[in-house]
């Protein structure tokens, strides 16, 4: 369950970026300033992970506090207002799926 639970909860976080980096790049008014949005949201948004929520960091919050954490940064990734109606249903399905994924398994890595 381990080897199958790691690369789902990985690919998810990668939606999650994606997700960030989108919304920022959607609020730019020029070329410019939408990728400097969207490269300061992913950067901090992996910051953020590394710190607080990464299996080997230093700074990892405690359980109850690390499933709101994640949950958290789930739900601003999948509630963020996007274009296109496909890609906001790809980012509920990897919030329920991540919830499910990690409600059930708690976390034994």
């Amino acid at each position: 369950i381990k080897l199958i639970n790691q690369p789902i909860v990985f690919a998810l976080e990668l939606v999650m970026l994606y997700s960030f980096g989108y919304f920022a790049y959607s609020k730019g008014i020029n070329s410019f300033t939408r990728f400097a949005f969207a490269t300061a949201a992913i950067i901090l948004g992996v910051i953020l992970w590394s710190l607080l929520a990464a299996p080997k960091s230093g700074h990892r919050l405690p359980m109850p506090y690390l499933a709101v954490f994640r949950g958290g940064m789930f739900l601003v990734a999948a509630f963020f207002p996007l274009s296109a109606s496909n890609e906001k249903f790809c980012f509920d399905c990897s919030y329920t799926g991540y919830h499910h994924a990690t409600g059930k398994l708690s976390d034994r890595a």
